[in-house]
Formats: structure tokens, sequence, C-alpha cells
């Protein structure tokens, strides 16, 4: 239904469809894979593609595939040959696969998006070429099966992660400078018998920051390819969740195989990055994490001196609660200014304005940005809000 509605409203269809169209070539798998085991597989079949199901079965069983699109009717007859020339469903796979991936650039690169979708579509082939080295070497395989299960259109080339393939440090240094660099690193630990769950999540993870990009675009194609690709990644999390209690997994195992959710790190990662705490994404560092926590480095003067003014709203006990977090962040403050050792003159600068008794506005800097405050005397303070960098 939201494919649906969302074709109807974008006026660049050939997005909606490359989402849809992995659903096609699941459905034509099914249904070869069927033919060959001699069961019904119509249970598995997907209503989300854009060829109808009645049309593939009908065009699958008859040989006509006058009513399916060119590229897609070309690997169901590749696959079905060689199917039934070597009964090796594996082979099979990598030409549908091949076909597939061949199909989305195609309709990627029709889109006009400033070259978004076409990178997500690559990055999708780094992540297949990439975990396709990682499980031929755990299957103890040689180069030339390799070969056979990459696929071409990616950002690095086949022949580059062949060569690579017989060391994981040269491998993981292939995609050092990529957004499959953390999944890289694990791919060589999990070639030298490491975990390949964390593998496989950080593949899935790398394509959900990639995508996260997208809001940093005012408008256009990208926002919708983000939409989809987020909603693909929840229904997946729901799936993988639903499956696992069925099967009596326990919480904390299923916890540790769910991917990243686009819509929770878009906000509690700003959280974790405000109070510098340690980010469970990958792809990009923020700069908070370069530069260590708030925390871990000492107060400046200028944070100190804008800490006085709560410590000072203590006595008549307003702001209590903001003196109370702020001197949890800041305790060096209470060594420049307590009051219950007594009130000293206030150490901001004056500027008077007017005549009679001494007033003006008192400036302070806080974390943000700047703020003033009118001093009525050396006894009372009251906040004026902001009123911009000058004064």
């Amino acid at each position: 239904a939201v494919f649906t509605e969302l074709e109807n409203m974008v006026p660049e269809r050939e997005l909606v469809q490359l989402f849809r169209l992995k659903y096609d070539y699941h459905n034509a798998k099914t249904l070869m894979k069927a033919q060959a085991a001699g069961v019904n597989g119509s249970a598995l079949l997907s209503q989300r593609g854009n060829v109808p199901v009645a049309v593939m079965k009908n065009a699958f069983v008859n040989e006509d595939y006058s009513d399916v699109p060119p590229m897609l009717a070309e690997a169901m007859q590749e696959a079905a040959g060689i199917l039934s020339r070597t009964a090796n469903p594996q082979l099979a796979d990598f030409a549908m696969d091949r076909a597939y991936f061949a199909q989305m650039l195609s309709l990627a690169e029709a889109i006009n998006d400033g070259g978004f979708t076409v990178g997500y579509v690559r990055l999708q082939i780094d992540s297949a070429n990439l975990r396709a080295a990682v499980r031929t070497h755990r299957m103890g395989k040689d180069n030339d099966f390799l070969k056979t299960a990459l696929i071409s259109g990616g950002t690095i080339g086949t022949d580059r992660v062949a060569t690579a393939f017989d060391s994981a440090e040269t491998l993981a240094g292939l995609y050092n400078m990529t957004w499959l660099s953390q999944a890289a690193a694990s791919g060589a630990a999990a070639m030298n018998g490491g975990s390949l769950t964390e593998f496989e999540l950080l593949c899935d993870n790398a394509l959900l920051d990639y995508v996260r990009e997208a809001k940093r675009k005012s408008f256009g194609a990208a926002h919708v390819c983000a939409y989809l690709a987020a909603m693909e990644s929840e229904i997946t999390a729901a799936r993988m969740i639903l499956t696992g209690r069925l099967s009596g997994l326990e919480p904390g195992v299923i916890r540790e195989r769910l991917r990243e959710n686009y819509a929770y790190n878009c906000s509690c990662r700003r959280r974790r990055d405000r109070y510098g705490l340690q980010s469970t994404g990958t792809g990009s560092v923020s700069g908070r994490q370069r530069r260590g926590s708030a925390q871990d480095a000492p107060p400046s003067d200028q944070r100190i001196r804008g800490l006085r003014h709560h410590l000072h709203r203590r006595e008549s006990g307003a702001g209590t609660r903001t003196r109370n977090r702020q001197i949890q962040r800041c305790p060096q403050a209470r060594d420049h200014f307590d009051p219950r050792q007594g009130r000293p003159p206030p150490p901001w600068p004056v500027r008077a304005e007017g005549g009679g008794r001494a007033s003006g506005r008192l400036r302070y800097p806080l974390r943000k940005g700047r703020m003033y405050i009118e001093r009525n005397n050396y006894q009372s303070f009251r906040p004026a809000g902001r009123r911009g960098r000058s004064g």
C-alpha cells in the first residue's frame, strides 16, 4: 500500500520501482527453486513487486516473458538454464543477483537527485561484494569461485576485491575510506574466525548511515529514498523480533542482532553526542567524539563565569534545579563564588545607561550563545533574554 501511494505521488516512478524490484527477483527465484524441488512455493511469493504475481507465474510456466521487463526476463531464462544444466541453485542465484543490481543501477541513473540514489545502489553492491569475499573465505573456497559471486558496478572494482581476497588486512584496507570501513574491519576479523553476526550487522548499518545523509538536503528525491530505506529497515527489525520470539530466543540475543533504526538515531544520537556519550552507530564520527567528551575537558573561564549567576540565585531559592544541574557539570564554579560565604561585588563588566541609580546590562557567556541580565543593584538580578551579540 505504501509503494502504491508513493508511486502516485512522486514525479519519478523509477524511485519506487527501484525498491520494489527486489520482490520481483525474489518471486522469480522462488518459482524456479520450487519447480526444481517439486513443491508449491505460492505461499512464499510477495505481492509488493512491480510485476503482479499472476503475470510472473504465467510467464514462467508458459515460458512467455513478453509481459515481464526485458532485464528480468533475460535473467530468468539464464538462471533457469543454469539450474537445469548444473542443478546448482547457488550459481542460479549469482546470475539473478548480477541482473538485479544491474537493473537497480539502471533505474537509479534515471533519477534526478544529484547522484544520491546511485550512491545508495553502489554502496549496496560494495556491501554485497564484501560479504561474498568474507563468506567465500569462511567456506574455504578459492578465488575462481569468488569471481563468479562478485557483482560489477560498485565503487570498488571486482578485480581489486579478488586481488585482496587472500589477505584479510588487505581487504580491510581496500574499504578503509568508505562507508564500509568498520564493516570491513569486522569482516577481516570474521575471516580469521571472528563473529559473522557482528559483520553482517555493520554492513546493514553502513547503508543506513549513508541514507541518513539525506537530511542534509533541503528537498529532492533523496528524502523519498531515505524514507523507503528507513521503512524497510523498520520492517526488517519487526520481522527479526517476531521471528526470534517465536523461535524462543532470549531478548538479549535478539537485541544483539537488531540493526540500527533511522528515526532512533536521528534523535537519540544527537543526545548521546551532546553529553559526550559513546555512539553505537557506525560510519561518520561526531566532532564531540573526536575531541573527547565535555566532562573530560576542564571548564573554561567563560563557562565558570557564566555559572556564577546560577550560584548567585541560590540564596533566594530561584533556579535551584537549573543551578544543581549546572553545578554537577561544572563543580569548579564553587571555588569562584559561594553564596554562603558572603556576596562580593559582581565581577561582570557594567555599562551604565542613563542617570540616577546605577543601571545597565551585564554580559556573561553561557553554553548556548550569549545572554544578558539587567543589573538594578548588587542584590538582585533578573534575566532579560537573548538580545544579540552586541552591548
